[in-house]
């Protein structure tokens, strides 16, 4: 089972601009707009200054809100049957037809010089 890390919180805001006491969150709260639907939220991680959390790693992924209960990640962390099963992050989904060319952006971020790989 996923769930937030103790300590965690969050609240739905109507104005970003508000102060974390007035919404009842420790000082040094954040504030996070989704962008999918303009909800804003102020929200607080404990030991954010020594922790790296999912969403700071993941950010185009994975809202701070979600964390690690986002779907995508507690699919892709459950194990799987087989040894060689490939897990598949997502789908993409659209009219295409035999013959079109789709074009990807990939970006590498694992340090693979340590061992030459």
């Amino acid at each position: 089972v996923y769930k937030q890390v103790d300590g965690f919180s969050s609240v739905e805001v109507s104005d970003p601009s508000v102060s974390c006491a007035s919404v009842g969150l420790d000082s040094g709260c954040k504030t996070y707009t989704d962008s999918s639907t303009g909800q804003s939220y102020k929200y607080y991680y404990p030991d954010d200054d020594t922790v790296q959390y999912l969403y700071e790693t993941y950010p185009e992924q994975i809202s701070p809100i979600e964390g690690v209960t986002n779907e995508h990640f507690m699919v892709w962390m459950r194990t799987a049957m087989l040894p060689t099963f490939r897990k598949l992050y997502g789908k993409i989904e659209g009219d295409f037809n035999t013959g079109d060319k789709l074009v990807f952006n990939v970006t590498a971020n694992f340090e693979v010089e340590s061992f030459d790989g």
